[in-house]
């Protein structure tokens, strides 16, 4: 397998941070006013801080139109796959070589990134490639540009897959495969969080030497957008993200009937797309179907279910809300803790994947088992038995939210390791 040259030991060379970094940020979807997905947030934050430090960070998404291949906009690089006589050949080939339509939908993506990055836009040449590792697509891309790649873990299938009750068939094994290929190759790799990066070490069985933890930048709020423990309404619980498995729909449900039972007046604001549940025979239950299954009609009638909802008024609802829960079954580094952390909220999460790097049990929110009802039940009734704990930890979460995910700060990590990755790059070439 060839993999690109790699910096040594994920460490910084100061001595590389020179010039203007020109480095390209692939997202999934675009803009970030209208996709709730933490890629893109991250993206969007990362983004504007780079910008602001002076460097010329490009934006890489897919092109709406699929006649569209190149378009350089406001430092936003649009993409779409190449339809050559000759990638189609070899596509054909993929197809029946390997019958893998992922794997040949990965291959063409990766010639139309490519392409869109090697054109030269009005700000310079990319210099650098960071992408998520999913699909294993990073691979493909890397095989076809003259500049370092970094896979950066955002959530590896075989922990996520896992977490949401994916059938673990052949088409998952597959990715995983994939996903596992693109890290192994990567000229270096970043991760959110140190726990994500050990698991996937260890999952594997990669060294991966040429890799750094570097957290999500945290959005930033003015005084007025932080949560105030005088306007919160004392009873009102809320929880964003998807039902699912994944994001803990199931268990925020199960967990909200024994609330009930010690607060009768307590309300649950349920913001997030109807996934559903996967039961064991792979059937999908759809939220109202799981209401009426487990919980009492009164119960139930105090859950204001709104759906999808507009990222301001997530924020409204955080602010409004005595206390924000996140209870996933697995989570990287989500930016549902991130953004409530940043705006001060009191936060009853699970202590699963880089969630206890982010919030600090009983110093700036309250930890509690995964796929627990009972442990997410008694978590969420400390906060609204006491308001002014509730208060003492929202406030310590804005302070370290502060010092530890500033954009600033972030964006100075990710700058001085993506210089030492392209000097080392430079000097392997």
């Amino acid at each position: 397998m060839a993999t690109q040259t790699s910096p040594k030991n994920g460490t910084v060379n100061r001595e590389s941070q020179l010039g203007k970094l020109r480095c390209a940020l692939f997202t999934p979807n675009w803009p970030a006013t209208e996709t709730s997905n933490g890629i893109v947030t991250y993206v969007s934050v990362l983004e504007q801080q780079l910008r602001r430090d002076g460097h010329s960070p490009l934006v890489v998404t897919r092109a709406k139109s699929t006649a569209m291949r190149y378009a350089d906009d406001a430092g936003v690089t649009q993409w779409s796959p190449c339809e050559s006589v000759i990638s189609r050949i070899s596509d054909r080939l993929t197809r029946i070589i390997s019958k893998d339509d992922a794997e040949r939908n990965c291959r063409r993506a990766g010639r139309g990134i490519a392409h869109a990055l090697t054109q030269t836009g009005s700000d310079g040449a990319v210099n650098l490639l960071e992408m998520e590792e999913s699909f294993g697509l990073a691979r493909h891309v890397a095989q076809r540009v003259p500049f370092p790649v970094v896979v950066r873990l955002h959530g590896p299938w075989f922990l996520n897959g896992q977490a949401n009750g994916v059938k673990q068939d052949k088409a998952f094994a597959r990715r995983v495969k994939a996903e596992g290929k693109a890290i192994e190759a990567a000229c270096a790799v970043t991760a959110c969080s140190q726990k994500v990066l050990d698991t996937t070490r260890e999952y594997y069985n990669l060294e991966l030497p040429h890799a750094a933890v570097i957290p999500n930048p945290a959005p930033v709020y003015s005084s007025d957008m932080c949560w105030n423990a005088d306007e919160a309404e004392e009873r009102t619980i809320l929880f964003v993200g998807r039902f699912d498995r994944h994001k803990g729909g199931d268990t925020m449900l199960l967990a909200f009937q024994r609330i009930v039972e010690q607060f009768p007046d307590a309300r649950l604001v349920f913001i997030g797309p109807d996934t559903g549940i996967r039961s064991q025979d792979d059937q999908v239950v759809k939220f109202a179907e799981f209401v009426a299954e487990h919980l009492d009609e009164s119960v139930a009638q105090r859950i204001n279910y709104l759906g999808k909802q507009a990222p301001s008024t997530i924020e409204t609802w955080r602010r409004r809300a005595a206390v924000t829960v996140i209870p996933s079954s697995f989570d990287n580094f989500p930016y549902s803790a991130l953004e409530s952390v940043a705006c001060g909220c009191p936060i009853v999460a699970t202590r699963v994947g880089g969630i206890p790097e982010i919030i600090l049990d009983d110093k700036t929110g309250v930890l509690v088992q995964p796929d627990n009802p009972e442990s997410l039940a008694a978590g969420v009734g400390r906060i609204l038995a006491d308001r002014g704990l509730a208060a003492q930890l929202g406030a310590a979460a804005a302070e370290d939210s502060n010092q530890r995910f500033h954009p600033r700060k972030i964006a100075e990590q990710t700058a001085e390791f993506y210089q030492s990755v392209i000097a080392q790059w430079k000097a392997g070439t």
